[in-house]
């Protein structure tokens, strides 16, 4: 019976296979692209657009793309238009491939590995205040793929400007892509993946981000494809001679959609039969993309194993109206057209998540997901994370590249990323098989409640093509209550005269660099505190009533004023009891030398004991004349029995 299974179960994938289509040469070579546009003033800006070619098609110098730029949507026409120019340097040839391939490490011709060149494109328009300038291009010949119906072969730019809002005229720039997100990303068959379209925001805008539809012309979208002509997905590994398949379940859409543009799974059960269920995982927040790839189709620029995902920008703006009260207004968006193929890397596995660990006695919070490692630090604190790099082939060396994170002059193109002021991130070990960032973390308050983002490519150098894995450090800077008092004695009695050390510390007093962090102590004035000892972390009181005594802790290593908290422990004085405390003083003046008990029963007995319960006198028929003799100042209790039995108990305070 399971062998009749596996050959039913090969059957109905085999048919399905072929319902995906045939091999198709490829003769366009327009891939992806995004529009963007900057602010020059004077209500003029600066479009530009990055286009993404096959190396395989035709040249740059063949593309002539014409911006159209509308306040009217999809409506009306013909719309003004402004010839883009080619810039001059900015085309790339990628290299995704390793340098002792076949083709090298940047094949460009017909007949060989799938490969890309960028170029830019721009020009400049004046773009008076309006609720909202719609931006376009439209370009030709883009090649097959394996999710959507590509048509007339028309591949769709836009961008769009809100530059009067609330009645309010206002300038914008476009988000940047991040040059460390793939321009084309390969990623592996049957493999966890990352990808990422986050950007920088230069103008401090929230951002929101979400996957959408390729388009044709305006308003215009493509139609998808099925990923699949049944519910079958092979699963049997290479050279296995026995069969594994995953079924999805019935019910379950067989069409790529925006959300779902590559077929990615998680399975579940055990062969010869498992259950597949859509697993294709999108970060809002992020801009992140992690899937696994179902399919994969032999051959040389199969059409099958290129898809379109199409990821929108949104920006959103706070603006404080005359009122006071503050409105969230759309001020703009852009969309990235990505074209991701999937290879079969073989028995090459793509690099290992980080694993991020804190320094000992450190109060940060580390957590991991697919795609992000999440670090949440406190300021006013010092504190390293190290993030271990590795592969699953042992033989494999990394390179792990992230972006310069705090550029002398920062511009469009080189954003700050992450302020030294608040952390300073380097790798150590790199090109080895085990690689290893080091995040050393120092911010003061001013940084509390920031987020900031470390974008970080890892990447594998295997042959002929290359394991990559994109991650995202996100870095959270939280308020840090870093200073701590404390004392000997939380509770004395009236009248004790008992000294009680107080001690204030940092909640983690650690080094900068290779020196001490240095700490300042400014304790307040209080009731039985030596203002002498104000700035010491260790002092002595000797309260005569409850008190509150308070701290401030100085962090000295950071900017003058930036760190620094406060803390107080609170020393209780109490009477025994709740009574107004009996006092002796024999002190020589004539006057309350001795322990004088009211009523004292002929033939009772006596017993003095000390605050820790040890005795120190034991009478019988007590005279009245315990005069303190070598005993400390301090509160003493005693207990009374007389001739019968019955006891009767009580305090004292001996003064000097």
């Amino acid at each position: 019976m399971p062998r009749l299974l596996s050959v039913i179960c090969l059957l109905v994938f085999a048919w399905g296979w072929l319902g995906l289509g045939t091999p198709q040469a490829v003769a366009s070579h327009i891939q992806g692209g995004q529009l963007t546009y900057q602010a020059l003033g004077a209500n003029q800006y600066k479009v530009t657009l990055a286009v993404f070619r096959d190396c395989g098609g035709s040249s740059f110098a063949s593309i002539r793309p014409e911006l159209e730029y509308r306040t009217t949507g999809c409506q009306g026409g013909p719309w003004p238009k402004e010839r883009l120019t080619l810039v001059a340097g900015s085309q790339r040839i990628g290299d995704p491939y390793c340098a002792t391939g076949p083709f090298g490490a940047s094949p460009c011709g017909v007949g060989r590995p799938t490969n890309f060149e960028t170029g830019l494109f721009e020009a400049v328009v004046t773009l008076p205040p309006a609720p909202e300038w719609t931006l376009s291009v439209t370009l030709g010949a883009r090649p097959k793929l394996g999710n959507v119906d590509v048509g007339s072969e028309l591949c769709y730019f836009e961008a769009t400007l809100n530059n009067l809002i609330g009645g309010q005229a206002i300038e914008n720039t476009a988000p940047q892509n991040d040059p460390l997100n793939a321009v084309i990303p390969f990623v592996c068959w049957r493999q966890d993946t990352q990808l990422s379209f986050a950007t920088t925001e230069p103008d401090g805008d929230s951002l929101v981000y979400s996957l959408g539809r390729s388009l044709e012309n305006c308003g215009d979208t493509t139609t998808y494809l099925p990923y699949t002509a049944s519910r079958a997905i092979d699963l049997t590994p290479k050279g296995s001679t026995s069969f594994c398949a995953a079924f999805i379940p019935p019910g379950v859409s067989l069409l790529f959609r925006p959300t779902f543009p590559i077929a990615s799974f998680a399975y579940s059960g055990s062969c010869p039969t498992k259950t597949a269920t859509p697993n294709f995982l999108f970060n809002p927040t992020l801009g992140t993309i992690t899937f696994t790839p179902a399919f994969f189709r032999p051959g040389i620029n199969m059409a099958e194993n290129k898809y379109a995902v199409v990821g929108t920008i949104t920006e959103w703006r706070r603006v404080r109206k005359a009122n006071g009260t503050t409105t969230a207004y759309k001020v703009g968006s852009v969309r990235r057209d990505i074209l991701v193929i999937v290879i079969d890397c073989n028995a090459n596995l793509t690099p290992a998540p980080p694993v991020a660990t804190g320094a000992p006695k450190t109060s940060v919070r580390i957590a991991s997901s697919r795609d992000s490692t999440f670090i949440t630090a406190y300021s006013c604190n010092y504190t390293e994370v190290r993030l271990k790099f590795t592969d699953p082939n042992p033989a494999d060396k990394l390179t792990v590249t992230y972006p310069e994170l705090d550029p002398a002059t920062p511009s469009l193109l080189t954003p700050a990323y992450l302020p030294a002021g608040v952390a300073t991130f380097r790798v150590v070990a790199n090109e080895t098989s085990t690689p290893t960032g080091i995040l050393k973390i120092r911010p003061d308050a001013a940084f509390v409640g920031r987020t900031f983002r470390i974008p970080v490519k890892i990447e594998d150098n295997s042959c002929p093509i290359k394991g990559i894995t994109y991650r995202t450090i996100v870095l959270r800077i939280a308020a840090g209550n870093f200073a701590r008092a404390t004392a000997s004695a939380p509770v004395i009695y009236a009248g004790s005269g008992a000294a009680v050390t107080l001690s204030a510390t940092p909640f983690r007093p650690d080094s900068v660099g290779a020196s001490p962090a240095q700490y300042g102590y400014r304790w307040t004035a209080a009731n039985g505190l030596n203002p002498a000892d104000s700035t010491r972390p260790t002092l002595t009181v000797r309260p005569t009533q409850t008190t509150r005594y308070q701290v401030r802790v100085l962090g000295l290593s950071f900017p003058a004023g930036l760190c620094q908290d406060t803390a107080s422990v609170l020393v209780k004085v109490v009477v025994p009891d709740g009574k107004v405390p009996n006092i002796f003083t024999p002190n020589g003046d004539g006057l309350n030398e001795t322990f004088v008990i009211p009523i004292n029963p002929p033939g009772s007995r006596l017993q003095i004991f000390n605050r820790w319960g040890r005795k120190v006198r034991d009478y019988i028929d007590y005279a009245n004349d315990w005069t303190g003799d070598d005993q400390p100042a301090g509160i003493y209790f005693y207990r009374l029995t007389d001739h019968s039995g019955g006891q009767s108990k009580g305090w004292v305070q001996l003064a000097r």
